[in-house]
């Protein structure tokens, strides 16, 4: 099961936050709660884990040498660089 606690409603913004539970497929479970305070609860079947992460494939066609490469300098660098 999982839970989330509802803060306090910000008033007219359009985008007003408030609480809701995102499956791991995507799909919302409960929620969106904008008013007031509250609890809500959902429950997940963990078979939509293993689901979601066949989505995600890191070492499958994402993976193109031909196409990407990634480089890493590990030079030292200021933070902060002022361009005039």
């Amino acid at each position: 099961m999982i839970s989330a606690c509802l803060y306090e409603d910000s008033g007219d913004d359009p985008f007003r936050g408030g609480s809701v539970i995102v499956g791991p497929t995507g799909d919302v479970l409960a929620g969106p709660l904008r008013t007031g305070e509250g609890l809500i609860t959902a429950e997940i079947d963990l078979e939509d884990v293993v689901t979601a992460r066949h989505s995600l494939d890191v070492s499958g066609h994402y993976a193109r040498p031909d196409v990407f490469a990634l480089s890493v300098d590990e030079r030292p660098r200021d933070g902060v660089t002022f361009l005039r």
